[in-house]
């Protein structure tokens, strides 16, 4: 993710915290001034849905997706104060405001949950640059197994497809207690599609990004089932 001097300087934390994205926001103060003020700007409308009443930018972050997978939590603290929360519960799913953390908190840890047995995990974006660009449709998968080899474990996590990643339960739930080779990973990928919201406000049209969070959301799940088989 990022290019190197990106990667190079920038942190996980600082990859979580992103605010969110959309072109009719993340212009410059010229382009701004011939648009009008949308809800991300404290307007009382949405340039890229007409009439609506929320704000539909994007949170585009890599790592939250991945993290998410695993169940992973994070530290924030302050002066004085300390908690611990699912790396999910950052998300307030809310485009004017999208993370709960407060202002004099900082994020000051990751952590990942020990797996014990055999699991993997994978994740997969669309982007127009291979090597740079945020993501514009994204996935991100984990499964594990049993003692008697069925899926103990399974999570699937969107990303770019909304003002937060979103976590596909029912495409988990449907997968557990399968054989890998039976998990009908399409049919679970299909869920997320249903969940992912394809606005034009990002490089890509929104309906075709939409799609495309189907295919990379089955791309993930089968590169977590190959993952898994070579730890095993």
């Amino acid at each position: 993710m990022a290019a190197p001097p990106l990667a190079n300087m920038g942190t996980i934390g600082g990859n979580i915290l992103q605010n969110t994205r959309c072109l009719f926001y993340n212009q410059s103060e010229i382009v701004l001034k011939g648009l009008g003020v949308c809800h991300k700007r404290g307007g009382a409308s949405c340039l890229a849905v007409r009439d609506s009443k929320r704000c539909f930018s994007v949170y585009q972050g890599d790592m939250a997706p991945a993290l998410i997978a695993f169940a992973a939590q994070c530290v924030l603290e302050k002066s004085g104060s300390r908690r611990t929360i699912p790396i999910i519960d950052l998300f307030t799913g809310m485009g004017t405001q999208p993370l709960s953390i407060e202002n004099n908190e900082l994020l000051t840890g990751i952590i990942i949950p020990k797996q014990n047995g055999a699991y993997g995990s994978a994740y997969r974006k669309l982007r127009v640059r291979g090597s740079i660009d945020y993501p514009l449709a994204s996935a991100a998968a984990f499964l594990a197994l049993s003692a008697d080899g069925k899926l103990a474990a399974s999570r699937l996590v969107i990303g770019a497809a909304g003002p937060a990643p979103k976590v596909i339960d029912r495409a988990s739930a449907a997968l557990l207690g399968k054989l890998p080779e039976a998990a009908d990973l399409k049919a679970a990928a299909d869920m997320a599609y249903e969940l992912s919201e394809g606005v034009d406000n990002l490089a890509l049209p929104g309906d075709y990004r939409r799609k495309m969070v189907r295919v990379f959301a089955q791309r993930a799940l089968q590169g977590a089932r190959t993952d898994m088989k070579r730890g095993m």
